[in-house]
């Protein structure tokens, strides 16, 4: 399965407090497990950390965090076309709308988020998305 997690998923594994945090440590515990393949933008990391870096005092855990990412699961830019594909949605979220386009265009299955207005969203195609519980959910099952 290919899963593309979206920032805030991200955060998530980071700092422990967030409620879905719990869910998206198990997401990357099968990342590191290579039961699942993992998509994030170059974008998400930089977001992920300018969230981060206030809240997180040991700025080394979330460069080593980075680091295995950078080295064990797809990170890729943002493409042109994802751009392009952004400016042409209907929906007035442009950087979710890059980031569904670079998820769409790398096959991804499911775009795991906690941001309700991608989860309520009908026109994803077949990309499905889904928030990290429900996500662990379906790889349990």
């Amino acid at each position: 399965m290919r899963a593309f997690l979206d920032t805030n998923i991200l955060v998530d594994f980071l700092e422990a407090g967030r409620p879905s945090s719990s869910a998206s440590t198990l997401i990357w515990e099968a990342a590191r497990n290579h039961r699942l393949e993992v998509f994030v933008t170059t974008q998400s990391i930089l977001d992920m950390f300018y969230i981060v870096s206030d809240t997180q005092k040991d700025r080394e855990a979330i460069y080593q965090f980075i680091y295995w990412m950078v080295h064990h699961i797809n990170v890729e830019y943002l493409s042109s076309f994802d751009i392009i594909n952004a400016i042409k949605s209907p929906h007035a979220d442009f950087e979710d709308n890059a980031q569904i386009s670079y998820a769409e265009m790398k096959g991804c299955d499911v775009f795991v988020t906690n941001d309700r207005k991608i989860l309520n969203r009908t026109d994803l195609g077949p990309l499905v998305a889904m928030t990290p519980e429900q996500f662990v959910d379906k790889m349990k099952a």
